[in-house]
């Protein structure tokens, strides 16, 4: 069946067989669209199933919480499993394709995609509604993914009891409040995720590959959730600006994982963010199983701790530089950050955030205090370990450095340090456990001051 440059008005009837197999040619098709069928191909088309026709065919209808007439949410476009379990179809293709719903809040999917094996998305524009375009597929390659208007994800990903997914690869997406250059009837929503990954009931089949993904103007950018564990993720790029229409910071995260959930081998290459609350926040319900990689994280404008990692977390970052934020890290007693190479300017904060939910912090003790007119104290993450520096004047006790369980070493560790003692410049040793401390936890006699640089240990 072809359809070639006309507007069709009027709903269209679910289509669960292989009777409809191509849609080609400066379409325009009103109301909800269904189809479940093999070697389905759809070029050219936009699904319109926004206020004009809403407001023609269901005056007053309730397009927020009450399902379609006909049952069902307010969909644009679905090529939707019919139940559970049902097979997944094959060589699924859409090109140049859009789908409009009423608004930010419409009760659906703009483009939804799922329970097929072997598939091309092109070209394809989501705007409005819960949710905006959806792949839940396996073997499929996505390019040219764009998303506005939505309240709560953009694009999803995701395996569920419809569909299995996984062997997915979106080369670029793009998501943001409203297209560009247009003035829509209704004010656009922050969407909750720009990107949503979600094992939903079921483990992804196959690896995820994202290589750009651009958002402005979402709460969380990349989210990844799932009630089952999640593996084998990679994002080449991510870039988030989290700058809202109103010229208000919208952005919280510009990459999440919750604590619900259980993810590894997460490997990010480059992530520019900025105009954020923060830009990475991970945790997870097990022990260390998170493995998340980042290549380079750049940041600007953050007002609260770059990066966040709660218990069980483990966040591995190659090259951190930051610019105006308020803090670096955050961490909990059972979350770890490691560094390659740590650059910052213009900290409004503390370099450690320990302000709220128990964070932790090294931190001068035992009555030692830096020494006026010499190197500052400062602890650092860099080349993957713990390095603290400085010049600073003794207190009453052994102990100099307080540490946080996160950043100790897992069995004491003994190094060498230099100090001044009895008048004398000399070199003396130092152990560390849930401390920095001198010898093994003696004050040398005469001792008045000691320089921490050069000590570092792995944790």
């Amino acid at each position: 069946m072809g359809t070639d440059n006309v507007r069709i008005l009027g709903e269209r009837a679910p289509v669960w067989n292989n009777t409809l197999s191509r849609l080609t040619g400066g379409s325009v098709l009103c109301g909800r669209f269904k189809v479940y069928a093999n070697n389905f191909n759809a070029l050219n088309v936009g699904f319109d199933n926004g206020k004009d026709y809403i407001d023609e065919k269901y005056p007053g209808a309730d397009i927020t919480t009450s399902s379609h007439p006909d049952g069902g949410d307010w969909d644009a476009f679905a090529f939707a499993a019919p139940h559970k379990g049902t097979a997944q179809k094959r060589n699924f293709i859409l090109q140049n394709v859009t789908g409009l719903l009423y608004n930010s809040e419409a009760r659906g999917h703009a483009v939804l995609t799922e329970g097929y094996t072997g598939g091309r998305l092109d070209n394809i524009t989501g705007i409005g509604g819960y949710h905006g375009i959806i792949i839940k597929a396996c073997d499929v390659t996505a390019t040219g993914i764009y998303t506005y208007s939505q309240s709560q994800n953009g694009l999803i990903i995701k395996a569920d009891n419809f569909s299995d997914c996984g062997n997915v690869k979106v080369i670029d997406h793009y998501c943001r409040q409203k297209p560009r250059g247009t003035s829509p009837w209704f004010i656009p929503a922050v969407a909750l995720h720009g990107i949503d990954l979600d094992t939903n009931a079921k483990p992804f089949t196959g690896p995820i590959f994202i290589g750009f993904t651009g958002a402005s103007g979402a709460r969380w950018h990349v989210h990844i959730g799932g009630l089952v564990p999640l593996k084998d993720v990679q994002i080449a790029s991510i870039s988030t600006d989290g700058m809202g229409l109103d010229g208000t910071i919208v952005g919280e995260y510009s990459y999440i994982v919750e604590g619900s959930t259980t993810a590894s081998r997460i490997n990010i290459g480059s992530m520019n963010v900025s105009n954020c609350a923060h830009a990475v926040y991970i945790a997870t319900p097990e022990m260390n199983p998170q493995q998340t990689h980042i290549t380079s994280l750049y940041a600007v404008n953050i007002t609260g701790a770059v990066i966040r990692s709660l218990d069980h977390a483990c966040v591995n970052i190659d090259v951190l530089d930051a610019w105006s934020v308020g803090n670096l890290y955050y961490m909990t007693q059972l979350g770890k950050i490691y560094v390659g190479d740590e650059k910052y300017s213009a900290l409004t904060g503390p370099k450690f955030d320990t302000a709220t939910l128990g964070g932790s912090a090294p931190a001068l003790t035992g009555g030692w205090v830096q020494s006026e007119g010499n190197e500052n104290f400062e602890f650092c993450l860099k080349g993957y370990r713990a390095v603290v520096k400085g010049f600073i004047s003794s207190g009453t006790s052994a102990a100099m450095v307080s540490l946080p369980l996160s950043l100790r070493p897992s069995f004491p560790v003994r190094r060498t340090m230099m100090g001044i003692v009895s008048g004398k410049l000399v070199s003396f040793p130092c152990s560390i456990m849930d401390t920095v401390r001198t010898k093994d936890g003696s004050l040398p006699e005469g001792i008045t001051h000691a320089s921490l640089t050069g000590i570092k240990w792995d944790y």
